[in-house]
């Protein structure tokens, strides 16, 4: 039953339309500006932060790897935290997340500000992430990301726009 259930999910990915027109990573992305904390300004629906009002990412490097630690807290004050490792690739801005055994995802930082305040993270084309140095944001924040997101070809419609923490 269980294989069954996995296999309709894989043929309804198949089908589902790709968003992301453009998913190329940052050129001379630096992931020493990037390590740290970041706070999440909106998002793609997803099944992980179902309920998440504040997430926060935390990204410290490891010998091999970097660790990320996401803090979600929802609107009843339930926390939820999930413990990763994220690794370098060949390719600037493309890196690879594991939050599971075996199994590795792309994480493409596919815009960052200059000073490395804010940032577009996409993974696959039904994953985006705007993320920002601050837990607060404000109206040119979020229009200079939806306008790099909707020159990326990101349905910015599809956004859920976070609060704050």
């Amino acid at each position: 039953m269980v294989g069954l259930a996995v296999l309709f999910l894989v043929i309804g990915a198949m089908l589902t339309e790709p968003v992301i027109t453009d998913e190329t990573p940052s050129l001379n992305f630096d992931i020493n500006r990037f390590i740290g904390t970041w706070y999440e300004v909106a998002r793609y629906d997803n099944i992980h932060e179902k309920g998440c009002e504040c997430v926060r990412a935390e990204y410290t490097p490891q010998e091999e790897y970097f660790t990320v630690y996401n803090h979600c807290t929802k609107a009843d004050g339930v926390t939820k935290d999930k413990t990763g490792k994220m690794f370098e690739t060949d390719t600037s801005g493309h890196l690879k997340v594991q939050f599971y055994p075996l199994l590795k995802s792309n994480y493409n930082i596919v815009y960052v500000d200059n000073l490395y305040q804010k940032a577009i993270v996409t993974s696959g084309d039904n994953n985006v992430w705007f993320l920002s140095r601050r837990d607060t944001t404000t109206s040119a924040m979020i229009d200079e990301l939806e306008l790099e997101a909707v020159r990326r070809g990101i349905d910015i419609d599809k956004l859920i726009y976070l609060e704050g923490c």
